[in-house]
């Protein structure tokens, strides 16, 4: 008879542990304040508030976004994945730094888990990853295997700064005259670019411009072929070169030999010009209509779009379709502050253990 009630009994609580399981396999720490979370209470409340300030100023003077986070344990959020993914994970769950740029910064330690992490956005790329693992085990992890966490979290922090923005935390206005100098040599070489350059572009143009048009030799006589007159040049060009003159997508060149009459035709590309190649006539004839979304893309399926093309020379129109990638949502979901600008990481940055 009890046998009967056994079995439904374990399936009810089987599914109970798979709920729970569900429900706290995706939490995270809650960003409360913008540059200090202590949930492990490494810190002293005057700590917290000296590396706030430091990271106040660094927001302030450079515009990026750092946060020290200190949890417990990772398990305490129901998460089992590894330090490098978690970390990338909280961080966009955070969304820290510029959403455009990507160069926020997420300092992590995990105390029961005796590991740690910089995190970094995805505008740094991997160009960090090898310094910030020098600081980590030159700088932080000593600290930690002698128990001085709130020293490793101080200097740690002061030698990130110092490799993400190029100075350290009380050094923003130093060498200010230095700057000054520096300032002066980029205005003073800006000037003479702007003076020189465009000098040297006109010269250049018209050096080039003069041996374009200088006398060819004929390839079937060897005797010299004037370039013929830019009046007279249309008769030799076919209606597609002629088209791609009067739409400015090509210039051409005519020379013709007074002996054999043999006729060369050279033609220059444009570089500013709103014409393509057309697929069917190859002139460089065909000009978009405008594009259109047939599809509207969503969050959770992509779109599509429409270009419309027609050719000014031979008439023929076709249309290209384009894939339009899904919407992301960027926003913070951590909660509290939610002082995030949007910033992602691709898993840049640094990790070690103690």
């Amino acid at each position: 008879m009890m046998g009967r009630f056994v079995r439904p009994i374990l399936v009810i609580l089987l599914w109970l542990a798979v709920s729970v399981q569900s429900v706290t396999a995706q939490t995270y720490p809650q960003d409360r304040d913008p540059y200090v979370n202590d949930y492990a209470d490494l810190l002293t409340p005057t700590q917290e508030q000296e590396i706030a300030a430091k990271l106040a100023d660094l927001r302030k003077n450079r515009d990026i976004e750092m946060t020290v986070l200190t949890i417990t344990r990772r398990s305490d959020y129901g998460q089992t994945v590894t330090n490098e993914a978690f970390a990338t994970n909280l961080f966009n769950s955070w969304g820290i730094g510029d959403r455009n740029r990507n160069d926020g910064v997420l300092f992590l330690v995990s105390r029961q888990d005796r590991d740690m992490r910089i995190e970094i956005g995805s505008g740094y790329g991997r160009t960090k990853d090898d310094a910030l693992k020098k600081i980590i085990d030159r700088v932080i992890i000593p600290k930690f295997r002698l128990n001085t966490y709130d020293a490793g979290i101080i200097e740690g922090v002061d030698h990130t700064i110092r490799e993400i923005a190029g100075v350290w935390p009380d050094q923003y206005n130093a060498n200010q005259l230095t700057r000054w100098w520096t300032d002066l040599r980029i205005w003073a070489g800006g000037f003479i670019f702007a003076i020189f350059v465009p000098i040297g572009g006109l010269i250049w143009r018209a050096y080039h411009a003069a041996k374009r048009r200088a006398p060819r030799r004929c390839p079937v006589d060897g005797s010299w072929m004037p370039r013929v007159l830019d009046e007279y040049e249309h008769k030799h060009l076919t209606t597609g070169q002629q088209k791609e003159e009067d739409l400015h997508s090509v210039e051409y060149d005519v020379w013709i030999c007074r002996q054999c009459d043999h006729v060369t035709i050279k033609g220059k590309k444009r570089w500013i010009t709103s014409q393509k190649l057309c697929k069917g006539c190859g002139y460089k004839t065909l000009e978009s209509e405008g594009s259109i979304v047939t599809e509207a893309p969503t969050r959770y399926s992509s779109g599509e779009s429409r270009t419309d093309f027609q050719c000014n020379h031979c008439k023929e129109r076709y249309s290209v379709f384009k894939v339009l990638p899904k919407i992301s949502d960027n926003n913070s979901s951590g909660g509290g502050f939610s002082g995030g600008g949007g910033g992602s990481s691709s898993g840049g940055g640094a990790s070690g253990s103690w």
